[in-house]
């Protein structure tokens, strides 16, 4: 099994200014995929002018609770918690697992890249589990995982919050179909990824961020295009919705709400991988796979305090900037970014409001 270890959480406290006033019925969620690749496993492009953009960013959300991935390296960490602690966001965490060194031959040697922001306290422990295998070569060297830390919203109280990134499974084109052995290693990644949770909750409510790698329906290689009439299971699975045989509620009796598509039942079509709209997907080693749904927000079911209000994809329009005396077009990520917006009074809120997902399999 991965590893399961418990680590200090970072604080930081800003010192310049509070953060702005959070309404007292509703907060927000960030996720984010930052792409921002070391050398070793082939360097992103623009990630300097990127990286400086992203505080600005991510603030601008006026996410409340922020979950990043790919912010592989110590220097990148360092760099956006301390603009982030600069724009109201007190607390932040990250949890890195020890690399394979020489007798592991570099096996997860960049860590894991997961790293999370909050204006509002956060105990002062963060569990880390990583897990125990990998899906495609390149995704040896780093060390997918999950981190878990404990937040305390205002007129909600405390919650689990949670921040994954599951492996990528290369897509063969001749095939036009995705490698069936590591889809088979990235379905054992979601199901740590939900036995972790189970272990870890002390909450009634949890809310888990990242880039799962995982669109919601599964793929017609016939057709060459998702079939909107079959969930991929594991996405069943955590999402507890579709047929029974892709549920196993006596291992896995917690599931999630999918707050994107709960709240935009007609939007099966966007993407947050988008190779017709982001020429970083388009111009990169996977330009022949298909675009993706694959960042995520998620709500526990059934704890009848909080419920989506609404979701949105963002960073998805490309912004101006300059490399010295060049000035040019660029996106944020090769990634974009989904914030939701909770509704939290629990008055108003009944319970198990959450509990049916409209994204489920048509009928024909």
């Amino acid at each position: 099994m991965g590893r399961f270890r418990s680590f200090s959480v970072y604080f930081l406290l800003s010192l310049i200014g509070a953060h702005p006033a959070a309404s007292a019925s509703s907060f927000r969620v960030l996720t984010f995929n930052s792409w921002l690749l070391p050398a070793v496993l082939g360097a992103s492009k623009d990630r300097e002018i990127r990286k400086n953009r992203m505080p600005v960013a991510l603030a601008s959300t006026g996410a409340d609770l922020i979950g990043l991935q790919e912010v592989w390296t110590t220097e990148d960490q360092d760099f956006l918690i301390a603009q982030m602690a600069d724009r109201g966001y007190s607390y932040s965490a990250r949890a890195n697992s020890v690399g394979g060194g020489i007798f592991g031959l570099g096996r997860g040697l960049i860590g894991n890249g997961l790293l999370v922001f909050s204006k509002y306290e956060m105990k002062s422990a963060v569990h880390l589990f990583s897990f125990s295998g990998f899906t495609r070569a390149d995704e040896y060297f780093a060390s997918k995982g999950v981190i878990h830390a404990e937040v305390n919203l205002p007129d909600l109280g405390w919650v689990d919050f949670y921040n994954t990134h599951l492996g990528a499974v290369f897509f063969e084109p001749s095939r036009r179909m995705w490698n069936s052995d590591q889809l088979k290693s990235h379905e054992d990644q979601g199901k740590e990824l939900l036995r972790f949770v189970l272990q870890t909750r002390t909450h009634s409510t949890q809310i888990i961020t990242g880039d799962l790698n995982l669109h919601p329906f599964e793929w017609d290689s016939k057709a060459g295009a998702f079939s909107l009439g079959h969930l991929m299971p594991l996405y069943a699975q955590i999402t507890g919705s579709g047929p029974k045989d892709h549920q196993d509620q006596a291992v896995f009796p917690l599931a999630f709400v999918d707050t994107f598509h709960e709240v935009n039942p007609g939007r099966t079509g966007a993407f947050t991988y988008d190779r017709e709209l982001n020429r970083y997907v388009a111009e990169g080693a996977f330009k022949a796979e298909p675009s993706l749904y694959c960042d995520y927000v998620l709500l526990s079911r059934n704890q009848g305090v909080v419920a989506p209000k609404w979701s949105e994809i963002v960073f998805d329009r490309a912004f101006s900037g300059s490399m010295g005396s060049e000035i040019g077009s660029y996106f944020l990520s090769d990634h974009f970014g989904v914030v939701t917006e909770f509704h939290t009074e629990p008055s108003k809120v009944a319970a198990g409001a959450t509990v049916e997902s409209k994204l489920k399999p048509s009928d024909g």
